[in-house]
């Protein structure tokens, strides 16, 4: 896997709105309290990866790599626009 499949956080400043967003192997209270903050902002927030998924939040720390981070950088392989994001970066994007 190379960089230039995977568009990371940093990468862009602005967040349009309507972006669906996916929180992967992230703990439920942290989950809950992200999935609150990014309705408030407009996000649209699914519990699962499809082609459509435009974010997925996951913990940097994990040991395991969830499936549904896995689907996600299979699809950004293939092609599909899809941005991996630390729950760290995500918070920093609800910020701006």
């Amino acid at each position: 896997m190379t960089r230039d499949h995977i568009q990371f956080a940093a990468e862009s400043d602005q967040r349009p709105k309507n972006e669906t967003v996916v929180f992967a192997n992230l703990d439920e209270s942290t989950r809950a309290e992200l999935r609150i903050l990014a309705l408030g902002r407009g996000y649209r927030v699914m519990s699962y990866v499809t082609k459509f998924t435009d974010i997925v939040v996951f913990n940097r720390e994990a040991i395991q790599v969830d499936p549904e981070v896995k689907r996600a950088i299979e699809l950004a392989l293939g092609g599909e626009s899809i941005e991996l994001m630390s729950e760290a970066d995500f918070r920093d994007a609800l910020e701006r």
